[in-house]
């Protein structure tokens, strides 16, 4: 499923943000490519391991786990700390995989994220471009904007032409681990919830809410 989910970083999250990255030095993008990526990745990076990049991390997760749309859709099971790239003119990353599996902590990488931290009209080009089974779906949401897909679907990064992209990524474990299980999940839970203000919490909304819980409790993997 490819998700593409607004407004997961409020305004004045953005901001906070922001501050802590204005301040922050970046790095080399080639430090944290595996495989055919490090011949394609040409970005800047904030190190991981950096004060800077702890404290802006724990900004965007607070945000996504706090956003229900994005909690229902993933169904996380374990998160990685977001990585900050930016993106300067001239730069880009070819097509890549993510990778399967990541060491630190471990976990099987189900779902990748991306989180928009740049206004569109700050900069040129920088298109994350996924390809799907029905052709190539190009994002450029704006800031505070959430892209969730497949971490086995091939994606790319166009080249920045003008200004500076800024975005968080993180790689998700979710508990539901088949993509399609996590579809009808996602489409149970939405139905539910719009069922349920509609008519406020009555016997309908009661037994889509039982069917997309027991259909939660069945596919888990906890």
């Amino acid at each position: 499923m490819l998700l593409e989910i607004e407004r997961v970083l409020s305004p004045d999250d953005l901001t906070a943000l922001r501050a802590v990255l204005a301040r922050a030095e970046f790095t080399s993008g080639k430090a944290t490519a595996k495989g055919d990526a490090e011949r394609v990745k040409h970005n800047l990076e904030l190190p991981r391991t950096s004060v800077a990049a702890k404290e802006a991390g724990a900004i965007v997760l607070r945000c996504f786990r706090d956003h229900p749309i994005a909690d229902a859709a993933a169904a996380p099971k374990a998160i990685l700390p977001p990585m900050f790239n930016r993106f300067d003119p001239g730069m880009s990353y070819g097509n890549h995989l993510d990778w399967p599996l990541a060491s630190d902590p471990q976990l099987r990488c189900d779902i990748s994220v991306t989180i928009f931290l740049s206004d569109p009209s700050d900069y040129d080009g920088g298109e994350l471009v996924i390809e799907t089974d029905y052709g190539a779906r190009a994002c450029k949401g704006s800031a505070g904007d959430c892209v969730l897909y497949p971490s086995s679907m091939l994606h790319r990064i166009e080249p920045v032409t003008r200004g500076s992209r800024l975005a968080a990524v993180f790689w998700i474990q979710s508990l539901v681990r088949n993509p399609d299980c996590r579809r009808i999940l996602f489409d149970l839970w939405s139905v539910s919830s719009a069922t349920d203000l509609a008519n406020k919490g009555g016997a309908l909304s009661a037994r889509l809410r039982r069917s997309y819980c027991n259909l939660l409790r069945m596919w888990s993997e906890s």
